[in-house]
C-alpha cells in the first residue's frame, strides 16, 4: 500500500468519529435547551403577577367551624401565589388539622379561581370525656367546650369505638318499640356491656348473648313496668333464665321465667 492510500484511509476513518461527537454534542445542547426551557416555563407559571389567584371560594356548612378559622388556615397558601403554584397538599393538610374538619377538596378553576370544599365532622355520640365519634365510628377530639349537648355517651377503649357504635345501633333498634333510647353505653375491661336508658334505668347486659338478653327485657317490659310511676334503678339481665330488678327506693326483686 502506498503512502497516499494510507493517508486517505486514515482520513476516512476519522470522519465518522467526528460526526458522532458532533451528534452527541447536539443531543446535549437539545437536552440542556429543553431543561432550560422547562425551568424558565415553570418560573413563568409561578409568577403571581402573570397568573394571580383573584378569587378563593370556601364552601362549608359553618356549623362547628367559623369562617375566620378557615380563612386563617387558607391565606398563607394563596397569598402572593400564582394560580399554578398553590401547594394543594399542604393546604389540605393544614385544614385537616382543624378538629372539626373531616375532609377537604381543592379545585382550580381557570383562569383565576380556587374553590375549597370543606366537609365538617358530624358527631353522633360522645366517646368518654374528651372525644366525639362520627357515623363511621371514627374518633376526633375538638375542644370540650364545642361539644354538642344531649349526645349519647359511649365509653370503652379507643380501639373498640367502632364496635360500640355498631352495638349502639343494634340496641337502639331493639329498644325502639318501647320508645326508650340509650343515654350511656359502656364496654368495660371485661368486655361486659352496661347501659343507661333515657329514663335513668341502668341495664347490666354482660359480655355474651347481649342482644338476646336485651330482647328478653323488651318482651317482659310491659308486664313489669305497668305505669309511668313504676321506675327501676337497675335491671340485671346477666341471668340464664331471669332478671333482677332494683326498684327505686326499695329492695331488689328477682323475677324468674
Amino acid at each position: 500500500m502506498t503512502s497516499a492510500s494510507r493517508t486517505s484511509s486514515a482520513s476516512s476513518a476519522t470522519v465518522p468519529g467526528i460526526g458522532l461527537r458532533i451528534y452527541r454534542c447536539l443531543q446535549w445542547l437539545i437536552i440542556i435547551g429543553v431543561m432550560g426551557g422547562m425551568v424558565w416555563g415553570w418560573q413563568f407559571l409561578k409568577d403571581p403577577a402573570k397568573f394571580p389567584v383573584k378569587a378563593v371560594k370556601v364552601e362549608a356548612s359553618y356549623q362547628h367551624v367559623s369562617r375566620e378559622t378557615l380563612q386563617r388556615a387558607v391565606m398563607p397558601y394563596v397569598e402572593e401565589r400564582s394560580f399554578f403554584d398553590i401547594d394543594v397538599n399542604g393546604l389540605k393538610h393544614s385544614l385537616l388539622q382543624i378538629p372539626w374538619v373531616a375532609d377537604v377538596k381543592v379545585q382550580r378553576i381557570w383562569p383565576k379561581t380556587l374553590v375549597i370544599r370543606v366537609k365538617e365532622q358530624h358527631p353522633v355520640a360522645q366517646f368518654g370525656n374528651k372525644m366525639l365519634i362520627n357515623a363511621q365510628g371514627q374518633l376526633f377530639s375538638p375542644p370540650n367546650d364545642t361539644f354538642p349537648a344531649n349526645l349519647p355517651v359511649l365509653r370503652g377503649k379507643e380501639d373498640k369505638a367502632a364496635k360500640l357504635w355498631q352495638y349502639y345501633h343494634e340496641i337502639s333498634a331493639i329498644l325502639a318499640p318501647l320508645r326508650l333510647s340509650i343515654r350511656e353505653l359502656d364496654l368495660n375491661d371485661r368486655q361486659s356491656f352496661d347501659l343507661v336508658l333515657n329514663n335513668g334505668t341502668k341495664l347490666f347486659l354482660g359480655h355474651h348473648q347481649v342482644l338476646f338478653r336485651l330482647q328478653r327485657f323488651v318482651k317482659v317490659y310491659p308486664q313489669i313496668f305497668t305505669s309511668p310511676s313504676v321506675q327501676a334503678e337497675s335491671v340485671d339481665l346477666r341471668y340464664e333464665n331471669g332478671l333482677t330488678i332494683k326498684w327505686r327506693q326499695s329492695q331488689a326483686v328477682v323475677i324468674k321465667k
